[in-house]
């Protein structure tokens, strides 16, 4: 036997027509709207592209020019003495940082201890 299409037919009242065809004209409109949101999104991401391009080779020339111009200054002479005590300076910097970083730790640490301390007095 071979298959045969049965075309089913469905009435619909003339008001139910005109909601159904609003309803189909809303949603193209909703796809459209979609589909310009979208072409808008990639001519944005395009533009993104060639503006890092043009950034990363700006930067590179910026790089360039920066180690010609350092080839082109003489160097200069630090006595030892003043390079000694800006290398205590640096080493005392870090460490300052180091430490402060530490003691917030360790602070938080304390009051986080004292809230649970606090917390369980309550409960009992």
């Amino acid at each position: 036997m071979a298959e045969e299409n049965h075309i089913i037919h469905i009435r619909l009242e003339p008001n139910e027509a005109v909601e159904t065809r609003k309803g189909m004209l809303s949603t193209q409109i909703g796809l459209l709207k979609i589909l310009t949101k979208m072409n808008e999104y990639e001519r944005y991401k395009a533009r993104e592209v060639e503006m890092k391009m043009s950034l990363a080779k700006r930067m590179k020339d910026l790089r360039t020019s920066f180690n010609d111009f350092e080839k082109i200054l003489p160097k200069l002479k630090i006595p030892k003495i003043i390079r000694k005590q800006e290398q205590e300076k640096e080493a005392e910097v870090k460490k300052q940082k180091a430490g402060t970083r530490d003691e917030s730790v360790e602070m938080q640490l304390h009051d986080i201890q004292r809230k649970l301390d606090a917390l369980q007095g309550k409960s009992y």
